[in-house]
């Protein structure tokens, strides 16, 4: 039945979130596109793979814990002494998991910047800058999450957006005075500790950060995010593998192309933003199995819809985007349309997942590894990956077998899932 005042309660909630979150995007997209314009190729290269495995390190670093910690904490939010408890048991995991995660970035480096000639002081100060930020970025993350388990739109824009505008501010400035690698990445972790410290101030209305572990809730926390251990270490790995396999076979310029194209995967970011703030907490509060089906549909219809215009009109109009990335890239015409289908592909792939775990469906999730990896050792083989075109290719590949098999899991679980009662109401 049509419920006017709830269905004005979420226009307007989604309409402030879309409003902070869009000026914040777009913050981040103007930053990431004025390094494109300040940095050298080969330094823009260098930044590129320091933003790939701080990245991958940040996978790491959480495991899908985040994700439980919303789905199990959306049932939690009327309790402000067990959301705490369950923030607090959570917090245990992730400094375990990050101290593993720096551990893997080291062993890792080497292998990725090796062939490239730069200098031992520069991988080091890259690897000293992405430690620092990793640390930051967990205790952003966890507390964070908060925010979405209540759907405080202000407070999420009220962190992320004077974040953006400094990072804008700063990068703006320092690199274009100093065009280095290091120098852009330290500004990032500066405006990251800034955020910090304002994710902290507003997260204490919710959470009481002295609050003691809960057993129970550690074991809550290990049955959620155990079974999809598998495939977050995959995907922190397998989800750049171009990024990877072009440092070790491809050029500088390779590299940087690709990150140049990445960059228009920011357009994405609002949506994106979405995903953790409104689809995950509010999925796993409906309690009917017609209703997540209709509603599900719904979402997803509107995705394909979307990405269907966007990868038509890297075909009809290419130089609009391409004009985004400025003069060193103009000549990505044919890149172009599968780095934009790989990005939307990738994005719907994600959706489906969430709509997963907002459910507790996080078995099978291991059958990615086995269609992923049989899709990439076929591509290698028969194709190879030493250009961009390839790098943009293998991610669409992966990509589509990625939301092949989250398609069926979501089929399996609304036909075969017993339990749909959440602690709240949709």
């Amino acid at each position: 039945m049509f419920n006017k005042d709830r269905t004005r309660y979420w226009s307007l909630l989604l309409s402030k979130f879309l409003a902070g979150q869009g000026l914040t995007q777009l913050t981040n997209l103007l930053t990431g596109l004025l390094l494109l314009r300040l940095l050298p190729l080969e330094q823009y290269a260098l930044y590129t793979i320091a933003n790939v495995m701080l990245g991958m390190a940040s996978v790491v670093a959480d495991l899908g814990l985040s994700h439980g910690v919303m789905s199990i904490g959306a049932r939690l939010r009327e309790d402000r002494t067990s959301l705490s408890r369950l923030i607090a048991s959570a917090q245990r995991y992730r400094w375990v998991l990050g101290s593993i995660a720096i551990v893997l970035l080291f062993v890792l480096t080497p292998f990725m910047t090796g062939k490239h000639g730069w200098s031992v002081t520069q991988i080091g100060t890259v690897l000293l800058i992405i430690t620092l930020s990793i640390w930051v970025r967990l205790v952003i993350g966890l507390r964070g999450t908060v925010f979405e388990i209540y759907h405080d739109a202000d407070s999420v824009t009220r962190t992320d957006l004077p974040a953006a505008f400094l990072r804008l501010a700063v990068t703006g400035i320092s690199c274009a005075l100093f065009p280095l690698a290091v120098v852009a990445l330290a500004a990032n972790l500066f405006s990251l500790m800034v955020q910090s410290l304002l994710v902290a101030r507003r997260a204490k209305r919710y959470i009481d950060f002295s609050a003691p572990r809960d057993p129970a809730h550690s074991q809550a926390l290990k049955r959620f995010f155990f079974p999809l251990i598998p495939s977050t270490l995959y995907y922190a790995f397998q989800g750049q593998i171009s990024i990877f396999l072009i440092s070790l076979f491809g050029s500088s310029t390779a590299i940087a192309q690709v990150g140049a194209l990445g960059r228009l995967g920011q357009i994405l970011g609002v949506l994106g933003a979405l995903n953790g703030f409104f689809v995950l907490p509010y999925f796993a509060r409906i309690a009917s199995r017609e209703l997540f089906v209709k509603r599900a549909a719904l979402l997803l219809g509107a995705l394909f819809l979307f990405a269907g215009i966007l990868i038509l009109s890297a075909y009809v109009v290419p130089d609009w985007w391409l004009l985004i990335l400025g003069q060193h890239y103009n000549d990505l015409h044919r890149e172009l349309p599968v780095a934009i289908a790989a990005s939307m592909i990738a994005f719907i792939a994600g959706i489906t997942y969430t709509l997963l775990i907002a459910k507790g469906a996080t078995a099978g999730q291991h059958f990615l590894i086995y269609v992923n990896l049989s899709i990439q050792v076929a591509f290698i083989g028969l194709i190879g990956v030493q250009s961009t075109y390839e790098a943009f290719l293998l991610n669409l590949a992966m990509a589509l077998g990625t939301l092949s098999v989250n398609m069926i899991l979501l089929i399996r679980m609304s036909v075969r899932q017993q339990s749909w009662a959440p602690a709240g109401s949709a």
